[in-house]
């Protein structure tokens, strides 16, 4: 986890992936800037930090989505939102992943 940060904007939760580069501070720019209704910023990311080679491969990534959804729903479980907000700073294939597992 790169941010776990409480903006108390709104009741919403911004959740950020960050395995390319770590995006917090682009993405609580633009929370502010767009007005957001945000209550907490959680900015996820590899054990050693966001690298351009933190996805060394499928299985990994497959893998990493789960620990991710699981942790943000613990946040979202306790912090009920209206809303998620989502922003990637991740390969394609995370994404896909990320939306295949999240139901």
């Amino acid at each position: 986890m790169l941010c776990d940060e409480d903006l108390d904007l709104g009741g919403d939760l911004a959740l950020a992936i960050g395995l390319t580069h770590d995006p917090t501070s682009q993405v609580r720019d633009y929370i502010t800037g767009a007005g957001l209704p945000v209550a907490k910023l959680l900015t996820l990311s590899t054990p050693g930090g966001a690298t351009p080679t933190s996805v060394p491969g499928p299985g990994w990534a497959a893998d990493w989505v789960r620990h991710a959804r699981e942790r943000a729903r613990g946040v979202a479980g306790k912090l009920r939102p209206p809303r998620v907000h989502l922003f990637l700073a991740a390969p394609a294939g995370v994404a896909l992943f990320l939306g295949h597992d999240w139901t």
